[in-house]
């Protein structure tokens, strides 16, 4: 259920209704600039919607004056109002679009495999890409290979043309769903989160990763960087692909108040997007990686 895993210090409010209507999990990276870009990917608006600081739900009456769509600090942790950049009542919807519905599929890579997927996947990476947790020999228990895009949703991976964003040239166009850049290893309880819209990771953003759902401190990977393997592009995880996941994870997150929990198809940016632009995309800087020795491995060498 969307939602229903998501914690917040954040809280957004329709000034009208006292409806909660937005929020988020603040660690200290998200800017006042982005958290208006995640509202307005979220949110339908006949106009601009302004925030306000405010006491709580009990209380909307707005504090202070609006905030600045373009500030670049820090979203102070509390609860605010929507309103028009004149304190006046808007009306306030949620977009149409929801995020992807996933099924938890996993590799169970622990067990003997010899799906070339996760054996490509598992040599390039022999690390879980989002804790860094390293694999020890050839003992992958507690790993698995996590698909980027849902691999139940073939037919939206169809429709869309997902496909477009593999290059990997060792695979035909039909196996392009299980292309070595259409996955990355994870931990098993990494693979859930990142399943479950509660870990995105942004190529924008210099592959660093947001907890969108409000781990505690000492275990959230919030702001860690996505691990890259030093391979040819062509081998590595699509950032396109990681991009249509995380503006999916802002939809989870950012509507989780909405009375409405079903999942749908969430459309991506368009075929000539390439960029994150407008969820934030600049919020820090730096990316892992590692000089390995690629090489493609053939089916049942492991």
């Amino acid at each position: 259920m969307v939602g229903q895993n998501f914690s917040r210090n954040i809280r957004v409010y329709d000034g009208k209704t006292g409806r909660e209507v937005a929020g988020c999990w603040q660690f200290g990276r998200i800017t006042i600039s982005t958290f208006y870009q995640w509202l307005a990917a979220s949110l339908k608006e006949p106009a601009p919607a302004t925030l306000f600081r405010c006491e709580s739900a009990n209380d909307l009456t707005p504090l202070g004056g609006p905030l600045d769509r373009e500030s670049t600090e820090t979203l102070a942790i509390g609860s605010y109002v929507i309103l028009d950049k004149d304190r006046r009542l808007i009306d306030v919807a949620h977009s149409e679009h929801r995020p992807l519905l996933r099924e938890y599929s996993t590799s169970h890579s622990h067990t003997s495999n010899s799906n070339e997927f996760v054996t490509r996947v598992r040599e390039r990476d022999r690390q879980c890409c989002l804790t860094g947790m390293k694999v020890r020999g050839t003992n992958y228990t507690g790993f698995e290979v996590a698909h980027i895009f849902p691999f139940s949703q073939t037919d939206v991976w169809v429709e869309q043309d997902m496909q477009r964003h593999i290059s990997d040239p060792d695979v035909t166009d039909a196996e392009k769903m299980n292309s070595i850049q259409q996955g990355f290893l994870a931990s098993a309880t990494a693979h859930k989160l990142f399943n479950d819209y509660q870990l995105g990771v942004n190529p924008d953003d210099g592959y660093r990763i947001t907890d969108f759902g409000g781990m505690d401190d000492d275990s959230t990977l919030d702001g860690r960087i996505f691990y890259v393997a030093d391979a040819p592009e062509h081998y590595q995880p699509s950032p396109e692909l990681l991009r249509d996941h995380y503006r999916q994870c802002v939809l989870a997150c950012m509507k989780a108040a909405n009375s409405s929990t079903e999942l749908r198809r969430f459309d991506p940016a368009p075929a000539d997007s390439t960029s994150n632009k407008g969820l934030g995309g600049q919020q820090g800087k730096g990316r892992n990686s590692l000089k390995w020795n690629w090489k493609r491995v053939s089916i049942g060498s492991r």
